[in-house]
């Protein structure tokens, strides 16, 4: 009998031991993971990237029921699926970024796509309490025949650094048609979780064709007044949080001969210009003789940007400006776009001429221009006493506020009376205004 005790003494003592040893792993103080399955941590100075994947390998890790219906469904940043046969669409759990100023969060991989199959990375930013607040793709691949894009992250403390790139597979592109875009987005508890994008003074070249307004230009308004054919070009640099778009007029000197630029800073706030940079006709005329690009051409333009962006550079960083030079424009033919299922409509209205004491023309003296939604309508811009020689406006087009849905620029062509009159010149006006009214 004392034998056996003995023995089983020594069996607890050698449990105690090995429990000693062998411990249970416990979470660190700060656990990130929003989910309770075990996926890979990422830290500070992790890349994120994502390639092509077969989803059978990760069939355990596909996304449940219960958090698509309660994160994904209804994210509009992300592609969830719709029903459609022909559309796929499924999502992964991909990882977390242990680090404390990222508070909880997930990794998601989707993919989707019907022809072409798009694979991108997102992190999802929660509360404490589960309350999804913010979702930023972090990574993506998407190959075409021609092209490979992809979007890649460094994970840093309170933010993330993307870098965007198009590799094309059969020809050589110049660096400065296809630059390399990269983005800051800073985040942090104290912002309630959501992405805010840094202004680092990374400024890349507009497209040297511009937004297209020679296009929205085409019709009888602006052939009735005898418009010279050389249109003005616009190309966008960028946006603030602020309201302040910042972009490069581009226009023809009929009675000069010379292409003059400005660099411009426009606020939607207070509907004006608030600072521009504008050639002199000795810098104009000195472009002609020392360039070899021919003058409007993308060359030129490119010529011209490169030249005077780092000078530029520390204006557009104090206005709060962020690179996007993706922005869209989108002529108004036939003069309606949508929101929320209503139409729409920019118009110029209570125009009254009077004619010019000196030049005996016929010009614009005062103008109202005014947005119609549905049954709605109201007044956003109008001037009055106009002093010069005014022929006529137009809108042609809006460019969306990226930053607020209730925002937009219109675009719009104004007439000027031409060095002797006619050919006439065409001047690009901006206007903010907004939709929910």
């Amino acid at each position: 009998m004392k034998i056996i005790l003995a023995v089983l003494m020594v069996l607890i003592v050698n449990s105690g031991l090995v429990a000693q040893r062998s411990p249970r792993p416990e979470r660190s103080a700060v656990d990130n993971n929003i989910t309770t399955l075990q996926l890979p941590a990422f830290h500070l100075g992790s890349k994120l990237t994502i390639d092509p994947f077969d989803p059978a390998r990760y069939a355990r890790r596909e996304v449940d029921r219960q958090f698509m219906q309660a994160h994904i469904l209804n994210n509009d940043a992300m592609s969830p699926p719709t029903g459609d046969p022909i559309f796929t669409s499924r999502h992964f759990y991909w990882g977390y970024i242990q680090d404390a100023s990222f508070g909880k969060n997930v990794l998601i991989a989707e993919i989707s796509g019907v022809d072409v199959m798009e694979h991108v990375l997102y992190l999802l930013q929660f509360t404490d309490d589960g309350r999804l607040v913010s979702t930023l793709p972090v990574a993506s691949f998407a190959g075409f025949s021609d092209t490979d894009v992809r979007l890649i992250s460094m994970v840093r403390e309170h933010r993330i650094d993307t870098s965007r790139r198009r590799d094309f597979l059969h020809h050589d592109v110049p660096a400065h048609l296809n630059p390399v875009v990269e983005r800051s987005y800073v985040l942090g508890r104290s912002q309630g979780g959501t992405f805010s994008e840094i202004v680092t003074g990374n400024y890349y070249m507009p497209g040297p064709h511009g937004i297209g307004l020679a296009s929205a230009m085409e019709s009888e308004f602006f052939y009735a007044w005898e418009t010279q054919p050389e249109r003005p070009r616009m190309f966008i640099i960028g946006w603030s949080h602020g309201g302040c778009v910042a972009y490069i007029t581009e226009y023809f000197e009929d009675g000069i001969g010379a292409v003059f630029y400005s660099w411009n800073i426009f606020d939607i706030t207070v509907n004006r210009v608030v600072w521009t940079r504008r050639d002199s006709e000795e810098e104009a005329l000195n472009r002609i003789y020392s360039s070899g690009a021919t003058p409007r051409s993308a060359e030129a333009f490119m010529e011209f940007y490169q030249a005077g962006i780092e000078s530029v550079a520390p204006v557009l960083q104090e206005f709060g400006i962020i690179s996007q030079t993706e922005s869209w424009f989108t002529p108004l033919f036939p003069r309606n776009w949508y929101e929320g299922g209503e139409a729409v409509t920019v118009q110029v209205t209570n125009e009254n001429r009077s004619r010019h004491p000196d030049f005996g023309v016929q010009r614009l003296s005062s103008y109202s221009m005014e947005i119609h939604r549905g049954d709605r309508r109201r007044i956003f811009w109008e001037e009055q006493n106009i002093g010069g020689l005014i022929l006529g406006v137009r809108p042609i087009g809006r460019i969306p506020f990226p930053y607020d849905p209730n925002k937009s620029v219109v675009v719009s062509g104004r007439v000027t009376r031409g060095w002797e009159g006619p050919p006439n010149r065409v001047e690009v006006q901006l206007n903010g205004v907004r939709t929910d009214f």
